[in-house]
């Protein structure tokens, strides 16, 4: 051999060496040994902490009539959070309440839980309701939220509120007949 080959596979042998030696380190570390007593595998590192919860306080709500004006419905934070929460309440139009006319149109209002917020705080979305005068019954308003950024969503993302229909029909007494009652608005 010449005098480069040599010194080329004499590199390449303790290369060789080299990659031995931290194949073993490494496989000594990931049994857990290297200096300790015992052979135990490190534990893993410890898992973050888990999410913050936003839902609705409940399924259902009612006004008291349809002259309450703002219903308040309450989104409920399960859990604590250093950055801030934001979550969308919308309306998802399948009650049957008339948007426009039984209560201010909603499309999408984004909550925010501050940066800060404990465990049961509560952000407040607040439904219009208008006032009429149509014998009508109870009408709903299907609400969902959705968006949500620096928590999950928790499983009462829907709420459903009654708006409570005050308004009663009227008897109009036929006079010629004094037993005829026409029912009206």
């Amino acid at each position: 051999m010449t005098s480069k080959s040599t010194q080329i596979w004499t590199t390449l042998r303790h290369l060789a060496l080299v990659c031995v030696v931290v194949v073993g380190v490494l496989s000594i570390l990931a049994t857990g040994g290297g200096g300790g007593s015992s052979s135990a595998p490190l534990p893993p590192p410890p898992l973050p902490p888990p999410l913050p919860i936003v839902a609705f306080q409940a399924a259902t709500s009612a006004t008291a009539d349809e002259a309450a004006g703002n219903h308040a419905i309450n989104v409920v934070l399960s859990g604590t959070t250093p950055t801030a929460i934001t979550v969308d309440v919308s309306d998802v139009l399948s009650g049957t309440a008339t948007s426009g006319t039984d209560y201010t149109a909603v499309g999408t209002v984004t909550l925010t839980f501050p940066a800060g917020a404990v465990n049961g705080a509560i952000q407040i979305f607040n439904l219009a309701v208008l006032a009429d005068t149509l014998v009508e019954g109870n009408e709903t308003v299907d609400l969902q939220l959705g968006n949500v950024t620096g928590a999950a969503l928790g499983v009462q993302d829907t709420h459903e509120a009654t708006i409570t229909d005050d308004d009663l029909p009227t008897c109009v007494w036929d006079s010629s007949t004094w037993d005829n009652c026409t029912w009206g608005p």
